[in-house]
C-alpha cells in the first residue's frame, strides 16, 4: 500500500515533466531522447537505467526522501551512472496522505481505497492519450 501511495504521490509530477519534453513530430528535428528512471539504488533501477542509457537515451535519476527513508543509495547510483539525479522530499505530501488516508479508512476497506487509486490513475494515463 505504501508503495502504491508513493507512486500515485509522484506521479502528477511525473506527468507534468514528461508534458514538457520534446519529441521529433513528422519533418520537424528531434531533440536528444530523454527518460526520467527511478532510481532507489538498488540492483533494478541500476540495472534499468543502464539499459536505457546504453541506448543512447538521456536518463535523469528521480529518488525521494523522506523521514522513513533517504537517497543515499540513489546518490550513489546516479554518481555511478554519470547521471543527473533530482530528490524530491515527499514529507509534505507523505504526511497529508495519512491523514487522508486515516479518514478514508474510516469510511472504506483497504480494497476499495485501492480500486479507487487505481481508477485515478487510469483516469489520469488515459487523459494523455496513452490509452
Amino acid at each position: 500500500m505504501n508503495s502504491l501511495i508513493i507512486s500515485l504521490l509522484c506521479t502528477e509530477t511525473i506527468i507534468n515533466s514528461l508534458r514538457q519534453s520534446t519529441h521529433s513530430v513528422g519533418n520537424y528535428p528531434a531533440k536528444k531522447t530523454q527518460a526520467f528512471g527511478l532510481l532507489s539504488g538498488g540492483l533494478d533501477s541500476l540495472l534499468a537505467a543502464r539499459l536505457v542509457l546504453d541506448q543512447g537515451i538521456l536518463v535523469t535519476g528521480l529518488a525521494f526522501k523522506s523521514p522513513f527513508f533517504g537517497p543515499k543509495s540513489a546518490i550513489a547510483a546516479a554518481k555511478a551512472l554519470g547521471i543527473e539525479l533530482v530528490v524530491k522530499d515527499i514529507t509534505p505530501e507523505q504526511k497529508a496522505r495519512d491523514v487522508i488516508n486515516s479518514l478514508l479508512l474510516a469510511r472504506f476497506t483497504k480494497k476499495e481505497i485501492e480500486k479507487i487509486m487505481y481508477s485515478n490513475l487510469e483516469n489520469r494515463i488515459a487523459g494523455l492519450g496513452f490509452r
